[in-house]
């Protein structure tokens, strides 16, 4: 049975982590992201990294952030008029006394550990083995990269194969994604893309011009394997994407993941 907490327990332990503001957002954010509804569309959350020092630039980034946000491209929930106010509360963590991390993007997960929450029921995430044709699905991709790998004659393209943007097990890692203004986002228009796992690891990661209306439709083209034909992606033209060390065939995590390093030895 849940117990709330007592407000001496709010005031020594939950106040000193994050604010009443950021535990409304967090529970928002746990909440929304289990709902079918974001299925399809997919849930932005936009995360800003980066104050600069000089109050004139700070305040330029600012109106930047908020036009990116309020960008008028098909799909955009955060120019619907049918959208409650609140939305912005939980879709847009922005706050330099919280999250000023620089390329410290991680930390979120200190304050927002939500952030990679369960997903909804119709969520194609295949790490979980909960019934018959989840294991079957398990058993096809893993059985496909497999394959490929064995009937590489050289090292380099079993590695290839493995670490390549057309891995379906890289993109089947995939749980949720988060947009990162950081430093470089606000210099150059294009925000930070990761493509996240469970754990809050990424898969990949790229950068992605603003405004665009693709990430308006992220939870289709990740659920649908879509996303291995986008730009932000794809190793077959630029920008693409970069693979985390941690899932490279001999990573951390590709090691285990992968089931093929059997395969690596010559």
């Amino acid at each position: 049975m849940a117990i709330a907490p007592s407000a001496a327990q709010i005031r020594d332990i939950l106040a000193p982590w994050r604010s009443l503001r950021w535990r409304s957002a967090s529970w928002e954010i746990w909440n929304q992201i289990r709902d079918p509804k974001w299925d399809y569309q997919g849930i932005n959350i936009w995360l800003r990294t980066h104050y600069a020092e000089s109050v004139e630039e700070k305040a330029r980034d600012s109106a930047k952030l908020a036009a990116w946000f309020e960008s008028p491209v098909e799909g955009n929930p955060n120019i619907d008029d049918d959208v409650d106010d609140t939305m912005t509360s939980w879709r847009l963590l922005d706050d330099e006394l919280i999250f000023n991390f620089g390329t410290d993007w991680e930390r979120v997960f200190e304050i927002i550990p939500e952030l990679v929450g369960p997903k909804s029921g119709l969520s194609r995430c295949f790490l979980s083995e909960e019934d018959s044709v989840t294991k079957k699905y398990r058993k096809e991709i893993f059985g496909e990269l497999r394959e490929k790998v064995a009937s590489s004659a050289e090292l380099q393209e079993k590695l290839i194969t493995i670490e390549g943007s057309n891995n379906r097990v890289q993109c089947r890692s995939v749980h949720t994604y988060l947009l990162v203004a950081d430093k470089t986002a606000f210099t150059t228009d294009e925000f930070l893309i990761l493509f996240l796992d469970l754990k809050g690891h990424y898969v990949r990661q790229s950068r992605i011009e603003l405004p665009d209306d693709d990430i308006f439709m992220l939870g289709d083209m990740i659920n649908s394997e879509k996303i291995r034909d986008a730009q932000y992606w794809t190793d077959n033209f630029p920008p693409g994407s970069s693979l985390n060390p941690k899932y490279r065939a001999l990573g951390e995590i590709g090691r285990e993941l992968y089931g093929v390093e059997d395969l690596l030895r010559t």
